[in-house]
């Protein structure tokens, strides 16, 4: 996947939230030696060390210092065997564990100073070597050895790499604290880590944590959460005011080094870490939305990126991820494109959406745009023609035109860290951001080239991309450019859409035809019988079937002798109760008169 790096940050492989749990393999060549612990407090490495006269763990272990030995007197194979076993040993050392004084630093200093030598012999008696066996083989193998030979110049290197990074951390990890209280405050967060390199910030990081593990105590969970919140507004300040692109490189050189233990730290309190990542991104969102023209800062992409590294971006809807998507969709259709910079965070957004979509193969039309937009601007523009193109990119923007043919010697296929700083459009930043833009659309294609509507997708991006003028450009670019020109001629050729064409009517059958009788087949077997008998079942069905007629007109019969019998009592029913009603009404009349005459009479007789 494209997107940005500098030479002074180191890969490190990570397992993002998608590679859990969704019966995905994960494999490693890297072995972690991370120093952990148990409930009761023991170191879970196995050491093989001797202090003070003392042997501490298995007794069959090899002496780094006899491994130099045999190396010295052996052949350069057993030289690498030898190295290999030490390296091993030097990995279970009990390193931490020792006093810090002077001459353990000095022998420390001589041995790190022999495996360097002995590395570097290395090489050079393998270079040696293969440079021999290259003189003696035929001219049409050499290419296939010269291939052989730096595989493993870059195996040798990446060793040498490796064994550096540990020889660091142990030096770091002798010269801090082995334990670490959760800080009380931010202030407090801020002075543990003020002045403290990548890989200090990485080992204080990594034993607070294992120090103050859930399992230890009641109230750590809640700590540990805390000090989630504290590190991710310890990230929004190390991006929030770069301004240059040093401090930018180690800012995102921290970053590299804390990102194993945020995860692990983010997976310790998932409830907590959900809910700051969430309002961080509401907080985002608002200070967004107060001016939406202007692209937000560094740290919001940051956070972009971590959510991807501890949530899943594969799910259909997610209560982090989905506001996300929406949030950098605003971002690529609102926000103005003016400098070199608001490119650079444009295509940062743009590669986190690739790696957003990798799994679940989703389109967001915005990134489509955005991508268009960077091309049309590499397409040169006269005063009468004039290509459209959506906001926020304008029709006659010829910003990346390049005028002078470009060497590319020092292009790469991704962006630098300078570039998020960088306000000047020069000719290698046109060619570089061009250069990545068509690999992007590349990668898009390959993703989305299954959908049924992936033709359409890209009919856009294929006409800008057919206007811009290759002349000028490096061959590498010529490469990635015919490349994806070969994408869309191969999408055409999967997908072919037919017109749409109305419905043939069907002719009408001529009246003067006869119609042309066919006898049905029904697949019964009829019984093999006489004719008087066959006559006689005939009657038989004949008479059932009549039998049945005559009874369902019967039936209605009664139905609908019934049903009038039962309107005439219905009829009869109401007029005797209309009948009913007329008496007691009378009566009641009556009554009424007689009470009317009592009272008058009782009024005469007083």
């Amino acid at each position: 996947m494209n997107g940005f790096s500098d030479s002074s940050l180191q890969k490190v492989d990570h397992r993002s939230a998608d590679d859990l749990d969704d019966d995905f393999l994960y494999e490693s060549d890297i072995e972690d030696n991370m120093l952990t612990y148990d409930d009761q407090g023991q170191a879970n490495i196995q050491v093989h060390a001797e202090l003070n006269g003392n042997v501490i763990g298995d007794s069959d272990g090899v002496c780094p210092d006899s491994n130099n030995e045999d190396a010295n007197s052996n052949s350069a194979e057993e030289e690498s065997s030898d190295e290999e076993e030490a390296g091993s040993e030097s990995d279970d050392s009990l390193a931490d564990l020792k006093a810090q004084d002077g001459s353990d630093e000095s022998e420390s200093e001589a041995d790190n100073v022999k495996e360097l030598t002995c590395s570097q012999n290395k090489l050079q008696t393998i270079e040696s070597g293969q440079k021999r066996k290259l003189d003696d083989i035929a001219e049409p193998t050499k290419s296939r050895k010269k291939q052989q030979i730096e595989i493993e110049k870059g195996r040798n290197i990446v060793q040498l790499v490796s064994e550096n990074e540990k020889k660091e951390l142990e030096k770091a990890g002798n010269e801090l604290p082995f334990t670490y209280k959760l800080p009380d405050s931010y202030e407090n967060f801020l002075e543990t880590f003020k002045n403290q390199s990548a890989v200090h910030q990485k080992i204080i990081l990594e034993r607070m944590i294992k120090c103050n593990h859930p399992s230890l105590s009641q109230g750590n969970k809640d700590g540990l959460g805390h000090l989630f919140v504290y590190v991710l507004q310890y990230i929004n300040d190390l991006f929030g005011n770069v301004e240059d692109s040093e401090n930018l490189s180690k800012s995102f050189t921290i970053l590299t080094a804390m990102t194993e233990h945020i995860f692990a730290l983010a997976q310790l309190n998932k409830e907590s870490t959900h809910n700051s990542i969430l309002e961080v991104i509401k907080e985002k969102h608002e200070e967004y939305r107060k001016k939406n023209k202007r692209y937000p800062g560094l740290e919001l992409l940051i956070f972009f990126k971590l959510v991807s590294l501890l949530f899943s971006t594969s799910d259909f809807r997610h209560q982090i991820v989905t506001p996300c998507f929406i949030f950098m969709e605003q971002i690529l259709k609102c926000c103005r494109v003016k400098t070199a910079r608001d490119i650079s965070y444009g295509l940062f957004v743009c590669t986190l959406v690739l790696e957003y979509t990798a799994l679940s193969k989703r389109f967001l039309p915005a990134v489509i745009n955005y991508i268009c937009g960077i091309l049309h601007m590499a397409i040169p523009k006269t005063g009468v023609k004039l290509i459209k193109i959506l906001p926020p990119f304008k029709s006659i923007s010829s910003h990346f035109v390049v005028c002078r043919k470009f060497s590319g010697e020092k292009l790469s296929g991704k962006h630098k860290v300078s570039n998020l700083v960088q306000l000047e459009i020069n000719d290698e930043f046109k060619v570089s951001t061009l250069f990545l833009s068509l690999k992007i659309l590349n990668d898009f294609i390959d993703q989305l080239k299954n959908l049924p509507s992936s033709i359409k997708m890209f009919t856009e991006p294929e006409k800008f991309v057919r206007e811009i003028p290759m002349d000028l450009y490096p061959e590498i670019v010529k490469d990635v450019y015919q490349k994806l020109c070969n994408s869309f001629a191969e999408l055409k050729a999967e997908h072919k859409m037919p017109y749409l064409v109305i419905e043939a009517k069907k002719p009408k059958a001529l009246r003067l035809y006869e119609p042309k009788i066919v006898q049905v087949y029904e697949g019964k077997r009829r019984k093999v019988q006489s004719r008087e008998k066959s006559d006689r079942d005939k009657l038989i069905h004949k008479l059932k079937k009549e039998t049945k007629g005559a009874l369902r007109e019967i039936r209605r019969d009664k139905d609908f002798l019934a049903g009038i019998k039962l309107k005439q009592k219905i009829q009869s029913d109401k007029e005797r109760r209309d009948k009913v009603n007329k008496i007691l009404a009378e009566a009641a009349i009556q009554q009424s008169e007689l009470n009317a005459m009592d009272r008058k009479k009782k009024k005469q007789s007083m």
